[in-house]
């Protein structure tokens, strides 16, 4: 199977997005190539998941695994990791796909 590519998710999310107005953005963790552990194989990029962080409206709670769900559905099944925004703690690059205006 394909890993599914910018556009692809980008489309996933828009389709998904409405039903979700407690998620103020959301955004799409590049994909890094992953350079093995000393002797180790990398996980080839179509075995990672497509990870997803949103960030919620205020004091919103939104349904993480049910999202990730949703969207891998629309990804023809490609696993979808989701979690929440981390603020200034986010450890990497974050590309934001959508934000709801308000």
């Amino acid at each position: 199977m394909r890993r599914p590519n910018i556009l692809d998710v980008v489309q996933a999310v828009a389709s998904v997005a409405p039903a979700h107005p407690e998620v103020a953005a959301w955004w799409y963790v590049p994909a890094m190539q992953v350079r093995p552990a000393a002797g180790g194989p990398a996980a080839p990029a179509a075995e990672r998941p497509v990870e997803l962080v949103l960030e919620a409206s205020d004091g919103a709670a939104p349904d993480l695994s049910g999202i990730g769900t949703e969207v891998s559905e629309r990804l023809w099944g490609t696993p979808v990791a989701v979690r929440a925004h981390r603020g200034a703690e986010e450890p990497g690059p974050l590309y934001r796909l959508l934000s709801r205006k308000g």
